[in-house]
């Protein structure tokens, strides 16, 4: 084998290593898990690359939705989200695995057609065309007036579906109501005070009090019915506890459920980076796979329970937000702003979960 390909084997090898510590700190606290036995071979992913069939999946039907302009945007976004993140993901794969027929096999997956709207569908056609051109280049060999064109064109898309589908022109929102209506602070103090437990803190999270006081925690959260509670409850539980703590198995019923929250969002970029990370068929690595597939699989159940939720509750500005956010929200990359693994860290980082060491307690606890 060429040095590049022992350079390949041994960076898995790392990331495996970095799996399993951070599988092991799981085994040892919420997560009763089996992994020191795993059989790899029950792996659903047995490629490192995904496939674009995997990639470009989940659209959303206009048939199900009432015949109005503004349920025609909102599906139209989200299918030329779908679009236009599985481009990006194409074109991660190819930066990582320099594979041109790879990419270019999965890029015929792009279905344009779904789209509705002319000009939408004209500039993801565009948009499909150019990183058709630039990954079926040598990256080594690079057209840089190609390659730079893409990228800014890349950008264009992006400003334009985010103007073209913002949450003002459907709606009036401020920054005031919308994390005004984020109240599982004040459910968590109810919590509480219900069990008789004190405020879980990073600080004492380990200690025998506070492990009783999360299990606890957790059976409140499954025997709940009201669903609303049960997802503010486990937003509460999931700020609360130090995240390689989190059972992450009592996020994901939440994202199947059907019903509608406000947390979903939120819950479901938690579940999708806990999955990443903690699933040994997975991992930290920028070679690690990363199965956007399944990810995707409970974005649009996410989205489809929101969506349902506005038809009947056609004037409620923040379940219109969370559904604008959920569509856009970008595929979990390999490469990006975080040099030491994939997007996964970057995700937690905004999400105030985890510090990547460096920023204030301010910074990190702001949302994107």
């Amino acid at each position: 084998m060429n040095k590049k390909t022992w350079g390949i084997i041994a960076i898995i090898a790392i990331a495996i290593a970095i799996v399993f510590i951070i599988v092991k700190k799981h085994n040892n606290n919420s997560i009763e898990s089996e992994t020191d036995d795993f059989d790899y071979t029950e792996c659903q992913y047995t490629n490192e690359i995904e496939s674009g069939e995997d990639l470009f999946c989940y659209y959303m039907s206009a048939d199900k939705y009432p015949d109005e302009p503004f349920f025609a945007d909102m599906v139209e976004l989200y299918n030329a989200s779908v679009l236009v993140n599985g481009i990006k993901s194409v074109v991660d794969v190819w930066y990582r695995y320099e594979s041109s027929e790879d990419a270019l096999e999965s890029l015929k997956h792009a279905d344009v057609s779904i789209l509705k709207n002319d000009d939408i569908r004209a500039m993801v056609t565009q948009y499909l065309q150019l990183t058709t051109t630039v990954v079926s280049q040598d990256l080594s060999e690079l057209d840089t007036v190609a390659y730079k064109q893409f990228i800014e064109y890349s950008d264009l898309v992006d400003s334009t579906l985010a103007t073209r589908y913002n949450i003002t022109n459907y709606a009036k929102l401020s920054d005031e109501e919308y994390w005004g209506s984020m109240n599982y602070r004040n459910e968590a103090d109810d919590l509480y005070k219900k069990l008789r437990c004190k405020r879980i803190t990073p600080e004492n999270n380990e200690s025998s009090d506070a492990e009783k006081d999360i299990k606890l925690m957790l059976e409140k959260i499954k025997k709940e019915k009201d669903f609303s509670k049960k997802c503010s409850y486990t937003m509460a539980y999931t700020s609360q506890v130090d995240y390689y703590y989190i059972a992450f198995d009592v996020i994901e019923p939440l994202l199947d459920d059907g019903r509608y929250s406000p947390y979903l969002f939120f819950l479901w970029r938690i579940w999708r980076c806990g999955e990443q990370l903690s699933n040994p068929c997975y991992g930290p690595s920028t070679w690690s796979v990363i199965p956007n597939k399944i990810y995707n699989e409970k974005r649009f159940k996410v989205a489809e329970a929101t969506l349902n939720h506005i038809v009947k509750h056609r004037e409620d500005a923040v379940a219109i937000n969370q559904f604008l956010m959920t569509s856009s929200m970008n595929n979990i990359l390999r490469l990006g702003q975080y040099p030491f693994g994939n997007e996964s860290f970057t995700e937690l980082y905004y999400l105030g979960l985890v510090d990547l060491g460096s920023g204030s307690e301010e910074e990190l606890a702001v949302e994107e």
